[in-house]
């Protein structure tokens, strides 16, 4: 493993969420919680998801389910380059701007993670349904259609 990937640092804080919570040790949470604190300062467009997405099991009123759905949210905003609109959460302006290089190459999809768009819309509608917030979902939902290779995707239906 290479210590200075952003990528392996996010996938070991999530590890560390995982096998606290499997083995009910809240220091080996935390400890994962701070991990991912520091991996998503070294590539927010591509941690700020990896981070959010171990949240979308919790309780929807938690207090990480809560900040988890914000971690998308944030992640939409840094991949559009501009703060997305909750009640119109429409990508379709921001679609030019996919890119196979630098640190937004994580918003799209790419050989190592052939539908990552389409799967971030849809963890991210789930989380929100699980919030109640199902309109906005739909919208969300309905952003995966976007990508080019949505009629590939497995799960499209």
């Amino acid at each position: 493993m290479n210590p200075s990937d952003a990528r392996l640092q996010g996938f070991y804080g999530v590890s560390q969420l995982a096998t606290g919570d499997v083995f009910h040790d809240e220091r080996e949470e935390v400890r994962g919680y701070f991990q991912l604190q520091r991996a998503i300062h070294l590539w927010p467009e591509f941690n700020y998801f990896t981070a959010g997405y171990p949240m979308s099991k919790l309780d929807a009123q938690s207090k990480h389910f809560k900040e988890g759905v914000a971690w998308q949210w944030q992640t939409l905003s840094l991949c559009a380059g501009t703060t997305i609109s909750k009640n119109n959460p429409d990508f379709s302006p921001y679609m030019s701007k996919e890119t196979q290089k630098g640190p937004k190459r994580a918003c799209w999809n790419s050989w190592i993670a052939p539908h990552n768009f389409e799967g971030f819309f849809l963890n991210m509608g789930d989380m929100l349904v699980k919030q109640g917030d199902w309109q906005t979902a739909i919208k969300i939902y309905q952003n995966a259609r976007l990508s080019s290779t949505y009629h590939s995707w497995p799960y499209r239906n």
